[in-house]
């Protein structure tokens, strides 16, 4: 059997996440839950801007970007938060990212979280948390034990968010047109 798919098989055992809201059910996405996944990612990018904060925005609005969206969906790297049976998350969650932790990113000590986005409507109801946890208990499930993510370093409230729920901070990487804080924890902590 392929190993992507071994690891699609284990991991469905960890798929229903209790929150403030009900149970969130959690799969991998397939290329029919592109238009899910992606209105999911466009209401969290559309807020953010809202707020002066221009995360995601190429990602988002370029056909490049929506190429690199729909690839991690065809690696088995996305999930789907559903309520209820309503899209209200996502996240994607690799094993390897040297592209922002350098070496350490091929360390096989960690599981990486990007492109962590709910719905406006589930916001400040421990969804996001729930998706943290849940993806480090799959992480954890995977003999690895650290979580590691980053998040844009010029937004103070989402890194002020990361270090409420115990990560900690591992320093800035930076690019011409943006900068990335990195963050990790144990899975087991």
């Amino acid at each position: 059997m392929n190993g992507r798919w071994e690891n699609r098989l284990k991991d469905d055992a960890l798929m229903r996440i209790a929150t403030e809201l009900g149970e969130v059910q959690m799969r991998h996405a397939g290329a029919a839950d592109f238009e899910a996944v992606y209105q999911v990612s466009l209401d969290a990018q559309q807020w953010l801007q809202s707020r002066g904060i221009y995360q995601w925005t190429v990602l988002m609005n370029s056909k490049e970007g929506q190429r690199q969206l729909l690839d991690r969906i065809l690696h088995a790297e996305v999930y789907l938060a559903l309520l209820d049976g309503d899209p209200v998350g996502t996240l994607s969650l690799q094993w390897e990212d040297p592209f922002f932790w350098d070496e350490r990113g091929e360390d096989g000590l960690a599981g990486y979280v990007h492109a962590l986005a709910i719905r406006r409507k589930v916001g400040g109801h421990g969804v996001g948390r729930a998706l943290i946890h849940w993806a480090m208990r799959l992480i954890a499930g995977h003999g690895r034990p650290l979580i590691r993510l980053d998040c844009m370093a010029d937004n103070p409230a989402l890194c002020a968010y990361y270090a409420r729920l115990g990560f900690i901070d591992q320093g800035v990487r930076e690019w011409p047109n943006w900068r990335a804080r990195l963050y990790e924890r144990g899975v087991g902590e």
